[in-house]
């Protein structure tokens, strides 16, 4: 079911400057993870305490909360001007107070908070800025897969940099880690061939994957 609306915090306002926030503390890596996904609904209703709940209660020890999904949306609102320049933290965004309590309580109790943030499977930013997304060789058109979504192109460096951007912002919200998905092209042979890429530059996809990992 999907939650009712985080209404502690108006759609539209702007969001506070996170970055003259002090740092917080981080959560020291457990030994052993033994870690729950926690998806962006989830998180943002009823859900989020009891898995909380259950990570005092038993052995768990670590969350995966999803900071940006495969949607491309965003966990809270952000200082991220991309993000906010094409609404990816306007849906249902998480408040600022709320988010401080859920990760200083896990903190409190030495529960584990990894930020999961989905990479190149953004077709909210690929359908907003369309120079960033996978271009049809055959016409220049957006590429979309079986499921008619269009992807962003893993060569592009503002691809790279968005997901850096919104990491270097989750880590001094207080997530410890960080967890990249679809950090990818998309699984669909026919990409190979019909695919137009921003800067490719003679690389492999494994060459290109190892240079955004690498920044």
């Amino acid at each position: 079911n999907t939650p009712a609306p985080d209404t502690t915090q108006p759609r539209h306002r702007a969001a506070p400057n996170l970055g003259a926030l002090p740092a917080v503390p981080l959560v020291p890596t457990p030994d052993t993870l033994r870690g729950l996904y926690v998806n962006r609904w989830a998180a943002i209703g009823a859900s989020m305490w009891r898995l909380i709940e259950v990570a005092k209660e038993t052995e768990i020890n670590a969350l995966v909360i999803d900071v940006k999904d495969d949607r491309g949306l965003m966990l809270y609102r952000t200082d991220v001007a991309l993000a906010r320049e094409i609404g990816a933290d306007t849906t249902n965004p998480m408040s600022h107070s709320r988010l401080r309590a859920v990760l200083d309580t896990m903190r409190a109790h030495g529960i584990y908070p990894i930020g999961r943030i989905v990479v190149a499977k953004d077709p909210l930013l690929a359908a907003s800025r369309n120079e960033f997304a996978i271009r049809r060789r055959s016409d220049s058109t957006v590429w979309l897969d079986r499921d008619s979504t269009p992807w962003l192109d893993p060569t592009h460096p503002e691809v790279w940099k968005y997901a850096a951007d919104i990491s270097a912002e989750a880590v001094r919200l207080g997530f410890s880690e960080l967890q990249f998905d679809y950090v990818r092209f998309p699984d669909e042979d026919r990409v190979i061939r019909e695919g137009l890429y921003a800067r490719s530059e003679g690389r492999v996809r494994a060459q290109v994957i190892r240079d955004q990992l690498g920044y």
